[in-house]
Order: C-alpha cells, then sequence, then structure tokens
C-alpha cells in the first residue's frame, strides 16, 4: 500500500540523521547550480565581481559588457577574455562517447585583432 507524502516527510524528518543528510543535500544542489551557469553574467557574479571591475580588467566600457553578458553567442576570444579577467582560463573539450577532445586556438592574438566585441575604448571618466 502506498504512503502520503505527508507520513513520508514525517518518517524522514524523524531520522536522527536527517538535518546533516539534508544540509548537504542543500550544499551539493547549490554547488551543481553554480558548476551550470547559463550565461557570462551568472558566472561574473559568482566569481563576486561587478560590472564596473570586470570592464576595467577587459578594457571596455561597462554598456558594452553588459551587452557581451547578455548575448546568446559569443566570439571564443570573447569568452576567452573575459574568463581570463575573472582569473580564469577558458578550455573547449569535443566529447564523444569514446574520447575527450581538448579543442586549441593558436592565434588568438590574430583572433582578438579581428574581433569588434573588444574594439571599444574605454570612456576617459574611467
Amino acid at each position: 500500500m502506498a504512503k502520503s507524502y505527508k507520513k513520508l516527510r514525517a518518517e524522514l524528518e524523524a531520522r536522527p540523521d536527517y538535518e546533516a543528510q539534508a544540509a548537504a543535500a542543500r550544499e551539493r544542489l547549490a554547488a551543481e547550480d553554480e558548476a551550470y551557469l547559463r550565461r557570462l553574467g551568472d558566472l561574473r557574479r559568482a566569481r563576486h565581481m561587478t560590472q564596473v571591475e570586470m570592464s576595467r580588467r577587459l578594457r571596455v566600457a561597462q554598456p558594452s559588457l553588459s551587452r557581451m553578458e547578455r548575448q546568446a553567442d559569443l566570439y571564443v576570444s570573447t569568452l576567452r577574455r573575459c574568463v581570463e579577467a575573472m582569473g580564469g582560463q577558458l578550455e573547449i573539450h569535443a566529447i564523444f562517447p569514446d574520447v575527450d577532445y581538448e579543442i586549441r586556438f593558436d592565434d588568438f592574438e590574430q583572433i582578438d585583432h579581428d574581433n569588434p566585441d573588444l574594439g571599444e575604448e574605454l570612456p576617459q571618466a574611467l
């Protein structure tokens, strides 16, 4: 016979290790949420950086950074520079059932030169 949700929950909460297990599960879920960020702005906030700080590191105007963070599609070089400005390193992998390939880009300097997303100068007020 099936138990009601209310009874199952009461049984779980009555266990002596319930609070510790629930806290561990919440921490695990929070870590998973942080690991699967969907947008560049989410990553920046998870790294405890403001748009102003990030835009100064990238040497772009803050509104330009705001626009980049909302874009659905970025140049790889733009993403790499943003990740590096946050103190990280960008790696790209093609993952197949039998093998994981790291994809490398050797000429980022030329890619950066051709990339219009990061071509804006900072306003003199900053």
